[in-house]
């Protein structure tokens, strides 16, 4: 094992996997993160059916339903967030496999931080954490949060400004830095905020 970093699982579907003393190869797969991201839809549950988001606007203004059009609005704004995400992601990755194609892609990494830098990134994530402590042998990539393009950017300002993400960063410590892994990890334990 060459160095300890922590990795803020997001509690999901593959949570069995996230055992102490387990050995993983992260870089296999794409990751959830992505997975999520490729895989969203613009569909709206109603009745426990999918409906496209343009049938339903039609329904509620055919019917003056001005709470459902209300509804809408929110439907719309995680739409629109989700898909540029998507396109920033998409941008970023065109960027590193262009210029940087020996950095671990976003698509297929896992993200750490040291102990030092737990409370900023648990304060960035929603839903429910674990933290585990973890033991890597390979070499992560090091770089900065406030790199990363806004989703609202335009395609041609997101590669432009990813090339400073994937450019990297120096051994000084920031609350914001990113580890991108890549390799095999051994969960050491879990973290619980109280140890030291």
């Amino acid at each position: 094992m060459n160095e300890i970093f922590y990795h803020i699982h997001k509690i999901n579907n593959k949570d069995e996997v996230w055992k102490v003393e387990n050995e993983l190869e992260i870089g296999k797969d794409n990751n959830k993160f992505f997975e999520e991201s490729m895989n969203f839809e613009s569909k709206i549950l109603m009745d426990n059916k999918k409906y496209p988001f343009k049938n339903v606007y039609e329904y509620y203004l055919s019917t003056n339903n001005i709470q459902g059009e209300l509804k809408l609005l929110d439907y719309s704004n995680n739409f629109i967030n989700e898909f540029q995400i998507l396109i920033r992601e998409l941008g970023m990755e065109e960027t590193r496999r262009n210029l940087f194609p020996q950095i671990p892609s976003r698509q297929k990494c896992i993200w750490l931080c040291r102990k030092e830098q737990i409370n900023y990134w648990k304060n960035k994530i929603s839903g429910k954490i674990d933290i585990f402590k973890v033991g890597i042998f390979e070499e992560p990539f090091k770089t900065r949060e406030s790199f990363i393009p806004l989703p609202s950017d335009s395609y041609n300002e997101i590669l432009r400004k990813s090339k400073e993400y994937w450019k990297g960063v120096d051994n000084t410590l920031n609350e914001d830095d990113e580890y991108l892994y890549v390799g095999k990890l051994k969960i050491i334990d879990k973290f619980e905020e109280t140890n030291n």
